[in-house]
């Protein structure tokens, strides 16, 4: 028999557990020297072709391109997008690794539509030039296509801010803020072994790169490499757990790129299979398996759920305590969501934590689980609230938690109305 309390917590409503659009951030996938094997083993990489938002080539590829390779790709995928890095430096006669000119630009552009893919984005690795951007904007432009184009920086060389750096005053940065500015955005090159080692501050300054680049209103791409830049700690085998470290550090850094690429360049490792029992796999694919799960959670099974967990009256005026579970049912995928409380009426005051840490202060703008806070496969945090203070009706609102897929998302996942305490409203 379930007693009036009981009653009143059974009668917290679920207003909706559907799948919510999150903040979108969009996956790339490039692999130069391990190419062929994606076109050989379509079999073993099904989840990733039919999920990344498109193809990330660089000039290089571009000039090395083998005979339908770039069409058959193409016909593998089903968004049909591409990302094109270019470069500024001269190229030196004989070295095809060296640079990139303004008619390579447009001959890549050219293969590029050819093949049926469009370019909404491009970047310029080495420094800034309005012409060249112009021209990876502007030729062979599809109607109705926008196409942007980013400055490429190594995160290494900014001393770990690219507002600050080593200097202390920033001097030795003011380029590639210059650069930033003049362009659509920021993009970076990602040798997750200078990540471990965290060369030249690496980590440090790719969080700045991404908050400075938001900052001036304009989009922030990080890319995930397995390259290891000669550090000896690190081997292409790490490149899934490396390339996870540098997502979950964004993530708690609030510092969540619009788009991240993994590719590959330099590296021998396996280009697919993309998962091993379900699992990612320490491959290139893998890494965007994993990535795309973690993002999106297209698989329901895995995903939170917030249950409340019971309630009590506290104090004189109204005042409720109430439990609230919030679970992650998947066994392998981490997630850093958020929560926030919508509390109704007049003068209310709420007191919340998250397993004993006390999130009072932040609850009403929405608590990140990041961090320490993350919540990890298989594992569950009672979130704590209590709410007192006059209180706005329960067909109004009412006094409500929501939970947010990712930390940037702007629609809740799931959305539970606390009941009111039962008695009459005058």
């Amino acid at each position: 028999m379930i007693g009036a309390r009981g009653a009143a917590l059974a009668a917290a409503i679920l207003l909706s557990s559907a799948p919510a659009p999150s903040w979108a951030q969009e996956v790339f996938l490039g692999s130069a020297d391990q190419w062929r094997d994606l076109v050989a083993n379509p079999e073993q990489w099904p989840f990733v072709r039919d999920n990344i938002d498109g193809l990330y080539v660089n000039f290089i590829m571009m000039k090395r391109l083998q005979e339908g390779l770039l069409e058959q790709t193409v016909g593998m995928l089903r968004n049909r997008r591409a990302f094109l890095e270019s470069d500024q430096r001269l190229l030196k006669p004989g070295d095809d690794t060296s640079g990139a000119s303004p008619g390579d630009d447009q001959v890549s552009i050219s293969k590029l539509h050819g093949s049926g893919l469009r370019i909404p984005y491009t970047s310029l690795n080495y420094g800034w030039s309005p012409d060249r951007a112009a021209n990876l904007i502007q030729f062979d432009k599809l109607p109705g296509v926008l196409r942007k184009s980013f400055v490429q920086v190594g995160p290494w060389n900014l001393g770990g801010d690219i507002e600050g750096g080593a200097d202390g005053g920033g001097r030795r940065n003011a380029a590639y803020r210059k650069w930033v500015d003049a362009a659509d955005g920021v993009s970076t090159d990602g040798p997750m072994g200078l990540w471990k080692s965290n060369t030249g501050h690496m980590r440090e300054g790719s969080i700045s790169v991404v908050r400075f680049a938001h900052r001036r209103g304009k989009l922030a791409a990080i890319m995930l490499g397995p390259y290891g830049a000669n550090n000896p700690d690190y081997e292409p085998g790490q490149f899934l757990s490396v390339s996870q470290d540098a997502v979950r550090l964004h993530e708690d850094s609030a510092a969540v790129p619009d788009i991240w690429a993994v590719f590959e360049y330099a590296t021998s490792i396996k280009a697919v299979p993309e998962q091993q029992d379900g699992h990612a796999a320490p491959t290139t694919t893998g890494v965007a398996f994993w990535l795309l799960h973690h993002l999106r959670d297209p698989d329901r099974e895995m995903s939170l759920s917030a249950s409340p967990g019971g309630w009590q009256p506290v104090g004189r005026n109204g005042g409720r305590v109430f439990e609230i579970m919030l679970s992650n049912r998947s066994s392998w995928i981490d997630f850093a969501p958020r929560v926030r409380l919508v509390a109704a009426g007049r003068n209310r005051r709420v007191r919340a934590s998250v397993d004993g840490h006390d999130v009072s202060g932040a609850i009403r703008d929405g608590i990140p689980l990041s961090g320490a806070l993350r919540l990890w496969p298989g594992q569950q945090r009672t979130i704590r609230l209590v709410i007192e203070g006059r209180e706005g009706k329960q067909d109004e609102g009412g006094d409500r938690l929501e939970l947010y897929s990712s930390l940037q998302s702007s629609a809740a996942e799931q959305v539970l109305l606390l009941p009111l305490d039962g008695r009459k409203r005058r």
